[in-house]
């Protein structure tokens, strides 16, 4: 990924959205996913804010075997 220099926050990254279906999709960069611990099918919310978009980990806890209700 191409770096686009710092913001308040930390950095930001330039990525390119690709076409999957009829939707985009973008590919977020290693170094994000391993400091907030994504992984491959995990769901996020994505936010809509007046210029920009919002992406957050769901915090879930996922059903246990040793788990009973």
């Amino acid at each position: 990924m191409a770096w686009k220099g710092t913001e308040k926050k930390g950095r930001a990254y330039v990525v390119k959205l690709t076409r999957w279906g009829l939707n985009l999709g973008l590919r977020i960069p290693k170094s994000i996913v391993r400091k907030y611990q994504l992984s491959d099918g995990e769901e996020v919310s994505i936010e809509e804010k007046k210029n920009s978009l919002e992406i957050k980990k769901i915090n879930t806890l996922e059903p246990h075997d040793n788990y009973s209700i």
